[in-house]
């Protein structure tokens, strides 16, 4: 090459970096920025045409370029949009020099001069030129487009109402842009105490903790989160992680995301959306677990994970409805003097409390039932909703088990040593408790500002009275629920007995309560 052409390169390789900085520079956008390169381009080699096939604002792959009006279709130049080597071509009297844009292995498009200026070699080198110079400008932006783009995607796809819908689309997008070999997300799920965790084999999800098909043993059994076993068992020298963060002040780890790629390390841009996708679910997981905590003060876990696997459970289920509903109503016998004369102790009375109600909610939830609320030492629940699927024997069959069960479990207490000064006391004849059952049109749902799923009716009330009218180990149910459980075709109906039937007059109630004391010896 001679001196002359030298400095002509030099010169033009110097235009175009001068174009290029002045786009950015003044943050131009793509398409106003090729135009002004292209121009310095033409202008500069005194050409007839010249084009770009590359990503566009949208990411589409389309031309941009200057001279001849329908330039691409006029020369056909979509028949070279795949090429992998130079090519240059006579059409008429016009020269045609067509280059790919590659950078790290990755295509990008095409670039390309067209003139009536014959010679070759110069414009091969110039050409080759001014692809070195646009290759880095058009790489940072289409990557840079390509991980907005992907965000915005995940973003819309992770946060779908269906945590897991939106979790398999955000994994869908993500493998195809980045394909790797495992993606493992394990985390603490502190609404059921247990690890939590969704294994990705590439797009089959192999280990799903809320799937009973696909559990993993090992993970399963964990009772408290350890950070060291997953390591161990997920950690491999090429896999790259991801912490995850609880929201509270602190910023604990309760997990890792863990990607392993196939058969070459991550660039590092594939880092960085692996790192982005990391904190856009640990965003959406700390949401999918504060709607998961609300549901679990009322529901089971197995009614929770219905409800969340639906994206439209509130307007389903949970908005205000009247309907038919087995009420249950279950209190401790004795408990003021339990507290006040027994134990004492605030810390004391308040484990008592504490430990019973638990018992008992698992108990409800264990039987399909719903809670409702504690009203001092009193439980009360629900037996037919969110789903309303069951029928009334059913849902009257659920909450005399329920009862039995609370009975049992609290006469249970007694044996318990953190509760020792009860079994030594001669004040009381034994734990126990007082419970009431009907079956009545209840408005049932979600109400007030708390949001407390709860229900309203003259049949709730009447349930209250119903237990208050119940003594020591005693469960008692009203005769209207009484005559629709003895159609229940269990054989449970048939260990239990019931008394004749009784009545009895209570406050602000113009007729007597009917009901049935129900004898589970």
């Amino acid at each position: 090459m001679s001196e002359e052409f030298l400095k002509r390169q030099i010169e033009f390789s110097s235009s175009i970096d001068d174009a290029i900085e002045s786009c950015q520079r003044y943050r131009i956008g793509l398409k106003e920025s090729l135009k002004k390169i292209l121009e310095r381009a033409k202008e500069a080699l005194n050409l007839d045409g010249v084009f770009i096939f590359t990503y566009d604002e949208k990411l589409k792959k389309r031309f941009f370029f200057l001279g001849e009006e329908s330039l691409p279709s006029k020369y056909s130049l979509h028949d070279y949009i795949n090429i992998n080597n130079s090519i240059f071509k006579k059409i008429d009297n016009k020269e045609i020099y067509i280059q790919p844009l590659d950078i790290f292995g990755e295509k990008i498009g095409i670039i390309g001069f067209i003139t009536t200026n014959s010679n070759e070699n110069e414009y091969k080198t110039l050409l080759d030129a001014f692809a070195e110079e646009l290759d880095n400008y058009l790489y940072q932006i289409i990557h840079e487009r390509k991980k907005q783009f992907l965000i915005t995607k995940l973003n819309e796809a992770i946060r779908k109402q269906v945590f897991n819908d939106g979790l398999m689309e955000a994994i869908e997008i993500l493998y195809g842009v980045i394909p790797f070999y495992k993606l493992s997300l394990i985390y603490q799920d502190n609404s059921v105490y247990e690890i939590g965790y969704k294994i990705f084999n590439q797009l089959e999800l192999a280990f799903d903790y809320t799937n009973p098909q696909k559990q993993y043993k090992e993970l399963k059994d964990l009772i408290q989160y350890d950070s060291l076993f997953v390591e161990k068992k997920f950690i491999t020298e090429k896999s790259i992680i991801f912490p995850i963060k609880n929201n509270s002040l602190e910023q604990e780890n309760i997990g890792f995301v863990f990607v392993e790629p196939t058969d070459r390390e991550f660039q590092t841009y594939e880092i960085d959306l692996f790192r982005i996708f990391s904190e856009i679910v640990n965003y959406r997981l700390v949401d999918f677990h504060r709607e998961q905590k609300i549901l679990r003060r009322f529901f089971s876990q197995n009614i929770t994970s219905r409800l969340l696997s639906d994206s439209e459970y509130n307007k389903k289920y949970l908005l205000p409805r009247v309907q038919e509903v087995a009420i249950l109503f279950s209190d401790i016998n004795s408990f003021t003097k339990i507290s006040e004369q027994i134990l004492k102790k605030p810390e004391l009375i308040g484990h008592f409390v504490d430990y019973w109600s638990k018992m008992v909610v698992n108990i409800v939830f264990k039987n399909g039932g719903v809670f409702d609320k504690m009203v001092g030492d009193c439980v009360i629940a629900h037996f037919g909703p969110p789903f309303f699927e069951k029928s009334a024997p059913e849902m009257i069959l659920e909450a005399v088990k329920t009862a039995k069960e609370i009975q049992e479990a609290t006469i249970s207490m007694i044996d318990n040593p953190d509760f020792k000064q009860i079994k030594e006391s001669f004040l009381i004849k034994g734990m126990g408790v007082a419970t009431g059952i009907n079956f009545a049109p209840l408005n049932v749902g979600f109400f007030g500002q708390n949001a407390d799923y709860t229900g309203f009716s003259s049949g709730m009330n009447n349930t209250a009275r119903l237990q208050s009218l119940a003594t020591f180990r005693e469960t008692l149910i009203m005769k209207s629920a009484k005559e629709i459980l003895v159609k229940s075709n269990s054989n449970f109906i048939n260990s239990i007995k019931f008394s004749e039937e009784k009545n009895a007059m209570v406050k602000n109630v113009a007729e007597p309560l009917k009901y049935y004391l129900i004898d589970f010896s």
